[in-house]
């Protein structure tokens, strides 16, 4: 079994972050919902414009689900190293966007959004799944 990092901040901050993170989760939900629908989504025109709207609000909810997960469990936990991977993997995603650098698997924008919309979802489940399995007491002493 893996060992818990000890913490100062109170377990109702850090269980209140992941719910924080968890009701941003949602906003990324129904953004993914209204892009893949082709629904209006006030504020933005464009399949770029949502493709970072989708990463400004998921580097948020990781930054925030992150942050409790290193508070709780350090660096150094796999599930955090899995998960910092990914987030770098969503960098490079959303910097080729951004510079237009063409990767070899991503033909188009709509194609980055739903890949950087996958790569979102598998965080969120990594960061919370920890969470859970650790509140039921499986995964840490």
């Amino acid at each position: 079994m893996l060992v818990k990092k000890e913490t100062t901040i109170s377990p109702k901050i850090l269980n209140s972050l992941y719910i924080f993170a968890a009701l941003i989760g949602v906003l990324v939900l129904l953004l993914v919902l209204a892009q893949v629908n082709d629904s209006p989504i006030p504020f933005i025109s464009g399949d770029r414009e949502a493709f970072f709207a989708l990463a400004i609000i998921g580097f948020t909810m990781c930054s925030i689900g992150m942050y409790a997960s290193g508070e709780l469990y350090g660096w150094l936990d796999p599930f955090r190293i899995l998960a910092i991977a990914i987030g770098l993997f969503n960098l490079l995603l959303v910097g080729s966007i951004f510079f237009q650098i063409e990767l070899p698997f991503i033909s188009d924008i709509e194609t980055a959004f739903l890949v950087l919309a996958f790569l979102i979802l598998i965080k969120f489940l990594i960061t919370n799944g920890q969470r859970i399995l650790d509140l039921a007491g499986k995964l840490y002493d």
